[in-house]
Parts: C-alpha cells; structure tokens; sequence
C-alpha cells in the first residue's frame, strides 16, 4: 500500500490443524514430535485464524534492520562474515524485535488498527502449513532443497532470503534459515493457546514475582544449523525475551 515496510503476503481467516497427531511421538529422529505440539490424549487441535492478517513474504533482513539501527543511533547486530544485505537480520532478541515494528509503525505512521507486529504462534504454523496438513509445507519427509536447515546451505550458515523455494502461499523461509519470534509468551502445550488465534499472553508467577521471562517468547521454524526434527511446521521453542542468537530473527505481520 505504499507504506514503508517489508513485501507481505495477505493471509486469509481459516480453520487448520495446529501440532502433531499422538503417533508422532514413535516416529524416527528425523520427524519425532514434542509432547508440547500434541494436545494430551488427542493430538492436533483444531485450531481458527478468525481475521485475515498479512505476513512477510521473508525474514526482516539485515538491510531492513540496519536502517532501523542507522536512524535510531544503535549497535548493529553480528554477522559472523556471512554477508548482510539480503540476508535475514541475526542476534535479535524479542525485546530487540519490538523496537524494531515501534519504529516501523512511527515511521509509516499507522494506525492502531492497521499496525505491524509479530505473528501470533497461530498465525505462524497457520501460514507455515500453507493449507497443508504434513509435517512440512512441501510433505511430510526433510528434504535439503526446500529449506536451509541441518547446516546444508554452504556447510552451515544463513542464505539470501528467497534463495529456497516458497510455500503455496508465497512465503519464504518459513522453515529454516532463522528461527522466527512470535507475540506470544511460551505456552507450556498447544491446547493452552487461544482458540482464535490470538497470541498467549498468561503471565506466569513464579516464586512470588509475576515475571514473563520465566516462560519466555516463543520462536518457529528453525534454523541453518537445526536438526529435521526441528524443522517442521509444528515444532516449538520458548527464549528469554532478552536473548540473541545467530539462529534468532523475525518476520513482520501485520493486522489488516
């Protein structure tokens, strides 16, 4: 719309199984699930996207974020020598991510019915799945030309944003290359997030002290040096919101 921000794909409201059927747990190490992506005694979730949304097309990129750090005074992130550019911005924590949509959205000047954010935990697996209902957006089994993960982009590092194939959606990256924050405190299983959609936001209180470290953020994806296991559509992670990674970045959502 002419606003300044990334290339985003807009997301349709929908239904779709979120996480992993009970099964999964007996798979081999490549596809094995996590007992927090299967609802106990069920499996998937049936899960709904009530309001359409919009979602990068790619991860923020290094010359995404460096313009935010040129205009607001701050330390650029590391690179390892991997290159900049085009590659998905690294050593981002959420906190770091949040500063980022705030000067984006001051930037643009929007609305605060029409701001950019982070995708909720949802939202993500939802536009992962891209319609589909395998472990992958491409099918069920790891395959090194669909993604950069298991260290198999020039023997392990980050690639050029759209150098693997999209989803059916149009969407870049969704699995591998950088792991992806999302709005939400981490959950301890997928059958205690919303049912619309929305991002979990429970404060957990923890020796006295209402503090949302001690769940974390949540992270999707994968990364350029993660394991098949955790590649896949449903897989979850939890980080302090204060952490960095070289596998840590982000893509933009935005409510539309």
């Amino acid at each position: 719309d002419g606003a300044p921000g990334p290339e985003m794909v807009v997301i349709p409201a929908g239904t779709f199984m979120m996480g992993s059927d009970v099964g999964d747990l007996d798979l081999g190490d490549n596809d094995k699930a996590f007992e927090d992506e299967i609802v106990p005694g069920q499996g998937k979730r049936a899960m709904r996207v009530s309001k359409r949304f919009a979602l990068g097309r790619y991860p923020v990129t290094f010359e995404e974020y460096d313009a935010f750090c040129s205009a607001t005074k701050r330390d650029f992130p590391r690179y390892y020598g991997w290159g900049r550019g085009r590659r998905p911005v690294l050593n981002v924590s959420w906190n770091d991510a949040q500063d980022f949509i705030n000067w984006l959205n001051r930037a643009a000047g929007l609305s605060v019915d029409s701001v950019y954010r982070l995708p909720s935990e949802a939202e993500w697996e939802y536009a992962c799945r891209a319609g589909t209902n395998t472990r992958r957006w491409w099918g069920d089994s790891w395959d090194p030309t669909k993604a950069n993960g298991a260290g198999n982009f020039e023997g392990g590092r980050t690639s050029p944003v759209g150098k693997f194939p999209p989803s059916a959606w149009g969407l870049y990256d969704m699995i591998g290359n950088v792991w992806e924050w999302c709005a939400d405190v981490g959950a301890d299983n997928i059958s205690m997030l919303p049912g619309d959609g929305s991002a979990f936001e429970k404060i957990k209180k923890f020796m006295g002290f209402i503090t949302d470290k001690s769940y974390g953020r949540v992270l999707r994806g994968g990364s350029w040096d993660s394991d098949p296991r955790d590649l896949r559509s449903a897989n979850r992670s939890r980080v302090e919101p204060d952490y960095r990674n070289s596998r840590f970045g982000f893509r933009l959502s935005r409510t539309l």
